[in-house]
């Protein structure tokens, strides 16, 4: 009798080591995102969103330093069941990041799509918008949160049998940069007090779940300069530098310079296209450096990718108007 009990109780135990191994590998493979830039201390902050193909969200999770031993260390574990996935991972969020409704990748009907791209998955209402940094003087130019974030989308597919899986991120920065030097004005520079500049042809948000920066046609940054930033060596009377959104697609980067006095009243206006020779759009992509040189008769254009000293630069002109 006692024999036919313990053979009833190791049966029992051996059933449910069987069940607990086939969940494991079956229902409830592992996935692990490896972010570098986490372990080596690079970032300040970084969010993992998972979502399968019918555009769920069916994992997510947030970093800031030490907040779990696991993401200290880069890796971002998930419990998903075989099939396939699609990672948006995104440091540098901080709290200036507004990520609510990110439950369903679904397309905002007033936005179809961007040029060569219908149909472009985001979620509405879901986006990061550009605001002041904290250490700046009240007025001072709108700019990305932390300055650089960076973004990476990832395709993964956990396989039904196998062991833990790991893919590491490829990140790519969010930002562009704009640089406007002005090397000569009509007006004197001690009768200008500050300055307002509206850039048009660049969005002020992007939404989660994009391929690709997308940005709202006729949006517009609108900065204030006060005081106005001069050149240390005394080359450039005025400097305006701006981390922006990339630009819209097919449209033209304008921006509308205007001098005031300490009174408030209009000095002077400058406008400025970002234009190739041929008098089309050029497109700010993420992690391009523009510089434009502005004189009394017209401005000269450089561009720079983030890596220039690999493959140099392209210089342009313009006119004023």
């Amino acid at each position: 009798m006692i024999k036919s009990r313990l053979i009833i109780l190791l049966s029992a135990v051996m059933a449910l080591v069987a069940s607990c191994t086939y969940d494991y590998f079956l229902d409830n493979a592992k996935f692990q995102m490896y972010i570098p830039q986490v372990e080596a201390g690079e970032v300040d902050d970084a969010l993992v969103l998972v979502y399968d193909d019918e555009g769920n969200l069916v994992g997510t999770l947030h970093w800031t330093p030490g907040s779990d031993p696991r993401m200290d260390k880069g890796l971002f574990a998930f419990d998903l069941p075989p099939g396939h996935y699609t990672t948006y991972i995104y440091v540098d969020v901080d709290s200036t990041f507004d990520f609510d409704n990110i439950e369903k990748l679904k397309p905002d009907p007033n936005r179809p799509g961007i040029p060569g791209m219908p149909g472009t998955p985001i979620v509405s209402g879901s986006s990061f918008t550009v605001k002041p940094i904290p250490d700046r003087p009240d007025g001072s130019t709108p700019t990305l949160p932390n300055g650089k974030p960076k973004t990476g989308k990832e395709e993964i597919t956990i396989p039904p049998y196998g062991p833990l899986q790991t893919d590491t991120v490829d990140l790519k920065l969010v930002p562009g940069r704009i640089t406007v030097k002005f090397t000569r004005l009509e007006t004197a520079i001690d009768l200008i007090a500050y300055a307002t500049v509206k850039i048009e042809g660049v969005g002020n948000r992007w939404y989660v779940g994009g391929d690709y920066p997308v940005t709202d046609p006729n949006s517009y940054v609108y900065t204030i300069y006060n005081p106005i930033v001069r050149g240390e060596d005394g080359s450039y009377l005025m400097i305006f530098d701006d981390y922006l959104f990339p630009s819209i697609p097919g449209e033209t980067i304008k921006y509308t310079f205007e001098f005031y006095d300490a009174d408030g009243k209009l000095l002077r206006q400058r406008i400025v296209q970002v234009l190739d020779d041929n008098r089309n759009p050029y497109e700010l992509k993420p992690g391009d450096h523009i510089i434009i040189e502005v004189g009394d008769q017209g401005y000269t254009i450089e561009i720079e990718p983030w890596e220039s000293n690999i493959g140099g630069s392209n210089v342009i002109g313009g006119v004023l108007s």
